[in-house]
C-alpha cells in the first residue's frame, strides 16, 4: 500500500509538470495580458490543486511511516489496509479541490496574472498588481 501513496504523488507531480511548464513558457514568451489573465483562471487552480495533493500525500505518507515505526505489527495493519489507503487518497484529492475552490465559493478574490513576476496566483480584490482583462 506504500506504493499507492507514491503513485498518487507521481500523478500529482505529473499534472503539475504537464500544466506548469507549457503555461509558464507561454507567459514568458507572449506578453498578452488578456490571454494571460484568461489562462491563469484555468491553470492556477489546477497547479494549486496538484501542489496541495503532493504536499498532503507526503504528509499522509509520513504519518503512515511513523505508524509503521512506532506501532506493533498488528496495530500497523489498521494504517496499511487497502481501504485506509484508498480513503486517504480520495480525501486528499477532495480536500485539495475544496481548499482551492474556497475563494470562488465565498467570492474572496480570483486567480490572475502578476505582470512583475510573470506568474499566476490568487489575488484578493485589493491587489493592484493584478489588473483584470483589458476591455
Amino acid at each position: 500500500m506504500y506504493c499507492s501513496f507514491i503513485f498518487n504523488l507521481t500523478v500529482a507531480d505529473l499534472i503539475l509538470i504537464l500544466v506548469n511548464i507549457p503555461s509558464t513558457s507561454f507567459y514568458l514568451l507572449v506578453d498578452d495580458s488578456a490571454n494571460n489573465y484568461a489562462a491563469c483562471e484555468l491553470i492556477s487552480p489546477v497547479n494549486m490543486t496538484s501542489t496541495l495533493v503532493a504536499i498532503s500525500t507526503i504528509s499522509i505518507l509520513t504519518v503512515n511511516r511513523y505508524q509503521f515505526l512506532t506501532k506493533p505489527a498488528g496495530a500497523y495493519k489498521e494504517y496499511s489496509s487497502q481501504s485506509w489507503v484508498i480513503k486517504n487518497i480520495i480525501a486528499i484529492w477532495l480536500w485539495s479541490i475544496f481548499i482551492v475552490s474556497l475563494p470562488f465559493l465565498f467570492s474572496l478574490g480570483t486567480y490572475g496574472y502578476h505582470h512583475k513576476s510573470h506568474t499566476c496566483f490568487f489575488s484578493d480584490e485589493s491587489d493592484s498588481s493584478m489588473p483584470g482583462p483589458a476591455l
